[in-house]
């Protein structure tokens, strides 16, 4: 998801400071976290994996509530989760909702994973869908129609298995459609020229024919629209993001960030080479002040890097900040003025929020 500054191009006059730590927050092994908003409040969530020492995948996910009276985070709600990969927040109507993908519990990865329905106060259990070795789920809409992408990843036995579209039908998600992926980790939906695309980003050891898989929006389910494939293996994670009208896709990848861009006619790669972090876990863009930015975190670098938009390429590295917690996944997220970064940490005790400002003149 992306998210933009409350200040224009005209407001920022100022200098752009760097991003400095705000708040650690007490988590788990996190893979995920999710910013969203009820009712004026600002709700952090983390997906938890398992315990610290001797693991337990049964944990619970934490869930954050901003105190704006003393300025931070306070935990607000624990949800009962299997070895969580990811979390999704969407709105179906003036419904709040949340989905958990749950991985595995130790042994098994077929398990459900589950959605959750805001009730007022906290989140409840309000569907069960049956996934194996979850990583990911996605909400979509096509015009007037609701959407859930779950990626798959694992069921025991093989990877090359059946990632699933879900629709929104009689107050449930009712699945639409299988595709045929292998160790999925992500996707992302994006839409030029009026057409409707989902990619998937696949982890594969040595097969670059099945490295991602674009699929296109026929009106019913989404077929293979013959384009050329695009390569990368060892995809971790994926963004699709647009700079004046121009659609780019960035992958994550064990070599690096890789970006592709559309140029009218198929995704071609723009051929940029970044310097680090590499193991790449997570990207994700953001917009501040009229600029657009890119972040990624390292598997084993224990990196969170930043670069920012510059003469049609992320020429210039913005920031490098160092977590040796081992940052699995940023999002961005604005609060009066200001934009942070929440950031899940896989080691240590603590995720981090950090907050960037401006130095006016």
């Amino acid at each position: 998801m992306r998210h933009f500054c409350y200040l224009s191009i005209e407001d920022c006059t100022g200098k752009l400071n760097n991003f400095i730590k705000y708040q650690d927050l007490p988590t788990l092994p996190a893979l995920d976290v999710e910013v969203f908003t009820i009712d004026g409040s600002l709700f952090m969530a983390f997906a938890q994996y398992r315990t610290h020492g001797k693991y337990n995948y049964k944990v619970d996910s934490y869930i954050y509530k901003l105190n704006e009276s003393a300025g931070n985070f306070t935990l607000h709600q624990t949800i009962n989760t299997t070895g969580a990969l990811h979390i999704e927040y969407f709105m179906i109507a003036d419904k709040h909702y949340i989905a958990i993908a749950n991985y595995w519990d130790g042994s098994i990865y077929n398990l459900n994973s589950s959605v959750f329905q805001w009730n007022g106060h906290s989140f409840e259990l309000c569907q069960n869908i049956s996934t194996s070795g979850a990583t990911s789920f996605n909400f979509f809409k096509i015009h007037s129609e609701l959407f859930l992408a779950v990626t798959n990843s694992y069921d025991g036995s093989s990877s090359r298995i059946n990632s699933s579209i879900y629709k929104w039908e009689d107050n449930k998600f009712e699945e639409l459609q299988e595709i045929r992926t292998q160790y999925a980790w992500a996707s992302t939906v994006l839409t030029i020229d009026n057409e409707t695309f989902i990619v998937f980003a696949n982890w594969n050891d040595s097969d670059p024919s099945h490295s991602s898989d674009v699929m296109k929006w026929s009106g019913k389910k989404f077929i293979d629209p013959k384009f050329p494939q695009i390569f990368g293996l060892n995809v971790r994670d994926l963004k699709s993001f647009t700079i004046d009208d121009t659609v780019f896709l960035a992958f994550a990848t064990m070599s690096g960030i890789v970006i592709y861009k559309w140029d009218g006619e198929k995704f071609v790669n723009v051929n940029q080479t970044f310097s680090k972090p590499r193991n790449v876990c997570s990207v994700h863009t953001f917009t501040m002040c009229g600029q657009t930015f890119l972040c990624a975190t390292g598997f084993s670098s224990s990196e969170l890097v930043l670069y920012v938009h510059s003469e049609s390429k992320f020429m210039a590295m913005y920031q490098d900040i160092e977590n040796k917690d081992w940052p699995t996944i940023v999002t961005s997220f604005e609060h009066k003025g200001h934009t942070y970064l929440a950031v899940a940490n896989f080691y240590g005790s603590n995720s981090i929020v950090y907050k960037s400002g401006l130095k006016w003149f």
